[in-house]
């Protein structure tokens, strides 16, 4: 039996229910999870419909077991993903969505109209951000259009606007505060360059490279994450990584060939295991009519050009950027798997080897803007659940008895990083540095132990606490340095959130403590290092192979 058979066979996912949307329209978009309706019981299902026959197209609510509870009709195609956030008032949700006619919807959880904007541009396909832009008050709506960056107000109203050149309108911009000063800034791209602008619209930063650096292509937007583990973010675009100034920090040299766009955005974590961050972009390396393509995992290595860890192929054919990487550790066995659905399959791949874990000729994509599966738990059982473009046209959710335990029922907008929007849908003022507390961005973490919440982690710097080797057999060596006299609790939990034993309860003095831990009566598996001090909680993954 073959790795690859035998790999198969041990991840088996069904799809549970599928859904066409009835307009006949192809679904271009990724859909959004979010528990919006109190009473239909786990989370719910948001997508949107483009290319129908006869306009109009149609943003779908779907239930957790497949039923359709509403839609709304609107104006022109739908090529932007939608985002369910609150906008500012507690316990009441709304979904934000541009149809291709450059108009902004918000409607209420229940499928009614709030408010809508109009005049943004033309043609527009890029996925609102909701984020909190002045770090007061209620969050706002930020949106890219062929001429514009907007920033709207939680009612719609207009905040204010910046003009720059060669916008296309597929690319999403992404918004964080990765200076660490003052407001969070707005990440975006443009044919030829990467724009920082300030909270108040006015440019931080344009870091200029020429025709290959960004193709006018859909669907593509910055990702920020810790790439080389310094403890400040970097912004990845494709092959390309920047510093936090705009410096660029490495580039691998995927071109586009005869004018055909080359990336999908990166979703970022350690894909692998190892401890170091992994970079996971698509690129279409070939010409029509077969658009070959493969995923690229990099990683930083200190020099101008990453290191490749794996590729693999993934074939796409719309002409125009393939899907966006999703990464989720699946199965639990430690390694985060990677997520990818073109025109001819989904797949999972293995995220240490590359290896093809599960293909589905079933569940494809039609055209450019597929922004990625989505993952979460919808059914409200704990246990993870894929939601992905079924047959070009409809919805599917797809379930494995051998997937991991989850207690995230949401996966809401394009650049889905968790930080972005809190476990009851409001928006924080100021973000967590997402980069600090898990490093991902479009990634779904469901490994931390039960009652370690991600907002406790504050300031968390994973170079503190080390365990050596890992993975171990017997033994193993965990080291962690205090920076003050602090009472101390150094705790083991399995993956189930049980806590295994608690190494270390005392008050222990400022530097480096060592602790010895032997693991006898401890079986394989995965298990998480959780050191508390007065001011910090750490947590650290290991993984124990007998």
């Amino acid at each position: 039996m073959n790795v690859l058979i035998f790999l198969l066979i041990n991840m088996s996912p069904s799809i549970k229910w599928s859904y066409l949307a009835p307009d006949g329209g192809w679904v271009c978009v990724s859909p959004a999870i979010a528990d919006i309706d109190p009473v239909s019981p786990g989370s719910e299902i948001i997508f949107a419909t483009g290319g129908c026959p006869i306009p109009p197209s149609h943003v779908y609510c779907l239930s957790s077991n497949g039923n359709l509870l509403w839609s709304f009709n609107t104006e022109d195609d739908i090529y932007s993903s939608p985002i369910i956030a609150n906008l500012g008032i507690p316990g009441d949700p709304a979904i934000i969505i541009t149809d291709l006619n450059a108009k902004i919807y918000c409607l209420n959880n229940d499928g009614t109209f709030r408010w809508s904007f109009s005049g943004i541009g033309s043609s527009v396909c890029s996925s609102t951000i909701v984020a909190n832009i002045d770090t007061i008050g209620p969050p706002e709506i930020i949106i890219s259009s062929d001429s514009f960056i907007y920033c709207l107000n939680n009612d719609g109203t207009e905040k204010w606007k910046v003009s720059l050149p060669n916008i296309h309108p597929g690319n999403s911009p992404a918004v964080a505060n990765i200076d660490k000063l003052g407001t969070p800034e707005i990440l975006f791209s443009t044919v030829d360059s990467l724009y920082c602008l300030n909270g108040d619209g006015t440019i931080g930063w344009t870091s200029y490279h020429d025709s290959t650096f960004i193709q006018p292509c859909c669907g593509i937007s910055p990702s920020i994450g810790d790439v080389d583990m310094d403890g400040d973010p970097e912004v990845v675009f494709g092959d390309w990584c920047f510093e936090a100034n705009g410096t660029l920090k490495w580039h691998y040299g995927l071109f586009s060939i005869a004018g055909f766009p080359a990336h999908s955005t990166s979703a970022i974590a350690d894909v692998d295991g190892d401890d170091t961050t992994e970079v996971v972009t698509y690129y279409q390396s070939m010409f029509p009519p077969s658009f070959l393509g493969s995923l690229y995992v990099f990683r930083d290595n200190g020099t101008p050009v990453p290191t490749v860890v794996w590729t693999a192929e993934a074939i796409d054919e719309s002409g125009t950027t393939g899907a966006t990487p999703i990464i989720c550790d699946m199965d639990g066995d430690g390694d985060k798997d990677v997520l990818w659905q073109g025109t001819h399959y989904l797949r999972i791949y293995d995220g240490a080897t590359g290896t093809v874990l599960y293909e589905n000729t079933e569940l494809t994509t039609q055209t450019c803007n597929e922004h990625g599966i989505a993952v979460a738990d919808v059914s409200g059982d704990e246990k993870i659940e894929m939601v992905a473009i079924y047959k070009n046209k409809g919805i599917a959710l797809v379930e494995d008895t051998s997937w991991v335990n989850c207690d995230k029922n949401r996966f809401s907008g394009h650049l889905y990083h968790i930080t972005g929007i809190n476990p009851n849908l409001s928006v924080p003022n100021k973000e967590p540095y997402s980069w600090e507390l898990h490093n991902t961005w479009l990634t779904q973490i469901c490994e931390d132990p039960h009652g370690i919440r991600e907002s406790e982690k504050s300031e968390i710097q994973t170079t503190q606490l080390e365990i050596s080797p890992n993975p171990f057999i017997h033994s193993t060596t965990i080291k962690y340095q205090l920076s003050t006299e602090s009472k101390v609790s150094l705790e083991i939990y399995d993956i189930g959130g049980r806590k295994v034993e608690e190494l270390v309860k005392e008050i222990k003095s400022p530097g480096e403590h060592t602790t010895h831990w032997k693991t006898d009566n401890i079986s394989n598996g995965i298990y998480f290092c959780v050191l508390k001090s007065d001011k910090k909680q750490l947590v650290k993954k290991f993984v124990v192979m007998k």
